[in-house]
């Protein structure tokens, strides 16, 4: 989604051929499993910062499975009237999209031509 690099990456030793092989190729990638495994242990998943206060990156948070979003008070407004305005089914077809996609500028496409457009607006 904002980091085409991977961003963890384990490869199996020849020794231990059968510990599963991790293979994190984006930063959303690791969001996604985070979200997964903290809905299956009940915990909520927030993200904070920039990120979390990003409009085009909101849509895809919440359809990640993201639930928490801390951000500076000055953003606090703008993205209570996003979140408002949110599907979460729509964003989460629009998430399963975001993790298909080749980079970052196609990521911010789909989001700018999703139902769930940055700022809220439809």
């Amino acid at each position: 989604m904002l980091s085409p690099r991977p961003v963890a990456q384990a490869q199996s030793e020849p020794a231990t051929q059968d510990v599963p092989t991790l293979a994190i190729n984006s930063f959303d990638e690791l969001i996604a499993l985070a979200a997964s495994a903290g809905e299956q242990a009940g915990k909520l998943v927030a993200v904070c910062g920039g990120m979390a206060a990003d409009s085009a990156a909101v849509p895809i948070l919440i359809g990640l499975g993201v639930r928490e979003l801390s951000v500076v008070p000055a953003a606090i407004p703008a993205l209570k009237r996003q979140v408002r305005d949110l599907d979460v089914r729509e964003c989460a077809a629009l998430a399963a999209r975001a993790l298909e996609a080749e980079s970052p500028t196609d990521v911010r496409a789909l989001v700018a031509h999703s139902k769930n457009p940055p700022g809220g607006s439809r």
